[in-house]
């Protein structure tokens, strides 16, 4: 079994992903096995996603995402012949937020693995989560493919997901109160 420590940012992940993955692929052609959709996908797939709402100020910049295992995951269960489950979720842009979160429903209906542990920090106390890898997308055209998320205590809130500034880092996210709108807006 091959373990990454993905310690880079959300955008150079994939890179470290997508040359695991086709050293994996090589591998895996020596065996006459084929892995049915080789893509190679760039950091994040640029799109402008906007939202507009009367209830921003009161509920935040919320908008709708779905959320899948990473794409290496989504590979192995592909040659397993398991069935990949997508989920879609509200998810809640926190620019106070160093990394992106999910609630453990998610957790559970994706059936994730940990893969570590981080110590969170909040304004009452601190404590040990797991980590996981997902795959996070917006829309067709803006998504992020390997993602290292917490899992977070969501449950009092209407959300599943706080993307984080891990996701931000990416891209430029504006939120205009006075027209009730937020703009997040990814490069290739």
């Amino acid at each position: 079994m091959i373990f990454l420590n993905l310690t880079k940012t959300p955008c150079e992940q994939d890179f470290l992903v997508l040359g695991m993955f086709l050293f994996l692929s090589k591998l895996l052609r020596r065996k006459k096995r084929f892995i049915s959709s080789i893509k190679a996908f760039p950091k994040v797939v640029a799109k402008t996603i906007s939202a507009q709402s009367i209830y921003l100020r009161q509920n935040g910049p919320i908008y709708s995402v779905v959320i899948t295992p990473s794409f290496v995951t989504i590979e192995a269960l592909k040659l397993e012949k398991k069935d990949v489950v997508h989920i879609a979720v509200k998810a809640l842009i926190d620019t106070g937020a160093q990394t992106t979160a999910i609630s453990q429903k998610v957790v559970d209906q994706l059936s994730l693995i940990p893969r570590g542990t981080a110590k969170v920090y909040t304004s009452q106390s601190s404590k040990i989560v797991n980590e996981y890898d997902i795959a996070l997308e917006f829309d067709a055209d803006a998504y992020i493919n390997t993602l290292r998320v917490l899992g977070a205590d969501l449950q009092d809130h209407s959300i599943d997901c706080l993307i984080g500034r891990d996701v931000l880092q990416c891209g430029v996210f504006i939120y205009d109160g006075p027209n009730n709108e937020f703009r997040l807006t990814f490069d290739n």
